[in-house]
């Protein structure tokens, strides 16, 4: 029975099955995710006097059929349906010195390719707006579905040094420069079919990192070290309607040490301090269930 009135709200059907053990769930339908996923890749390596050369070149294709109960109750308040597929491509060549010298180094590049495509169902029932809190008076079902693709073409180099002033004591400092160009076309097949919207963006970022080592003894390393982190911003979809996501970046500092006081005892120990902005967080769409990404 469906009703509300006098502060009450009677939402389950009275031959559905509830949970009632811990860590259980009762649905309304039995869920299904089948994966498919097909991937190839080459790894060359090429040795010369003082470094060395390696190219590693990768493909994947990867295909999702899925049905969720997205509202976990065993109401038939809301349900996704999700088809998608995705075609990736990968190179990455980078060379590193080789042997005992006074300055290590490493620099390098990677390329990817991806063509996401994505055709999401969601069916959202009048129970669904019950069992919000607070609960919603407006009784409504809706059945929403659409059709996305989303491409991904990044580009990045890189480079790192140590530079060893004594036998203990060393200094590694490295960057990075990332360029993601993200783009999608996006089309509502229901409740109304609208034009087709097509958009995208260009995340760039340089992430600097160092780390100053000194080795005490045998026995205890102490270190000191502070990098950046980045994510690309992206587009997300929900019901349909394409939002964009902004970049996250991240920043870290850490004072440690690391120690083998006895042959069968390891000590370790690091202080941290972490900074993010415009951190990237998972929420749920109000109106429908669905789930999305988000700035936090």
């Amino acid at each position: 029975a469906e009703g509300i009135g006098m502060g009450w709200v009677s939402i389950f059907d009275p031959n559905a099955f509830v949970a009632t053990e811990p860590y259980t769930v009762a649905l309304n339908l039995g869920p299904v995710n089948k994966t498919f996923n097909n991937s190839a890749s080459l790894v060359m390596n090429f040795d010369f006097d003082n470094f060395s050369i390696v190219s590693a070149t990768g493909t994947q294709y990867n295909k999702l059929k899925a049905l969720a109960d997205s509202d976990a109750t065993p109401l038939r308040a809301s349900e996704l349906y999700v088809a998608q597929a995705s075609r990736s491509y990968s190179q990455e060549v980078y060379a590193t010195s080789t042997g005992e010298r006074k300055f290590d180094w490493i620099v390098g590049a990677s390329y990817f390719n991806d063509n996401a495509n994505s055709n999401p169902s969601l069916y959202a029932s009048g129970s669904f707006a019950l069992s919000r809190t607070p609960p919603s008076t407006t009784l409504t079902s809706s059945f929403t579905s659409g059709a996305t693709v989303m491409t991904t073409s990044s580009w990045a180099a890189y480079a790192q040094g140590t530079y060893h002033f004594t036998d203990a004591v060393s200094l590694t400092v490295g960057g990075r420069y990332t360029s993601d160009e993200r783009g999608f076309t996006s089309t509502s097949l229901t409740p109304v079919l609208r034009p087709t919207t097509t958009g995208g963006e260009t995340f760039t970022k340089f992430t600097p990192s160092a780390n100053l080592a000194w080795r005490v003894n045998d026995q205890l390393n102490l270190y000191a070290k502070a990098g950046q982190g980045f994510k690309s911003g992206l587009f997300t979809v929900v019901n349909n309607v394409v939002r964009p996501v902004d970049p996250e970046t991240v920043t870290q500092y850490e004072l440690g040490f690391k120690s083998d006081p006895l042959p069968w005892l390891g000590v370790n120990g690091g202080v941290y301090y972490t900074d993010y902005q415009d951190l990237q967080t998972t929420a749920r769409d109000a109106g429908t269930g669905g789930a999305f990404l988000q700035d936090a």
